[in-house]
């Protein structure tokens, strides 16, 4: 199939709708839109779009491009110079953050540092640390959701 409109328009057929009754069940009060949806002279909103996906049980990507969508390790080699270089940067940060630490610690003997500027220093180790768990946390949930609900 070429473009969305045959797509969406096989989808309804098989499933057996007629377009007022894919109409209803999308949302509109009559049959005109999904009438444009398979003729190509409309596109539904994105919205619509996530509707349809639901009423027929199809894959997003799909849907709009006719391909199927990437596997896991697609995603992840898409993904990963990206988060690499994150990491990396947060890494780069912490460590610059525990050498001036450590900087400070060791000319306290000489001039007293104030604690003010070593909790500033350890607020920033802390933040960096919980912000960079949060997003591989979140990168995993999400790489874990895709694999066991993998698109059709």
């Amino acid at each position: 199939m070429s473009d969305f409109s045959e797509r969406f328009h096989k989808l309804r057929k098989d499933k057996g709708l007629s377009q007022e009754l894919a109409g209803k069940k999308l949302g509109f009060n009559s049959h005109a839109q999904i009438s444009r949806f398979e003729n190509g002279t409309g596109f539904p909103t994105f919205e619509t779009l996530t509707k349809i996906v639901d009423l027929f049980n199809v894959d997003l990507h799909w849907l709009i491009t006719g391909q199927p969508a990437p596997s896991v390790e697609k995603v992840i080699n898409l993904l990963y110079p990206f988060v690499s270089s994150f990491l990396s940067q947060i890494t780069e940060k912490v460590n610059a953050l525990e050498k001036e630490r450590r900087e400070l610690r060791r000319d306290s003997f000489d001039d007293p540092v104030p604690p003010f500027r070593l909790e500033k220093i350890q607020e920033e180790i802390e933040y960096l640390h919980d912000y960079s768990t949060s997003v591989i946390k979140i990168l995993n949930e999400k790489l874990d959701q895709y694999r066991q609900k993998p698109p059709k």
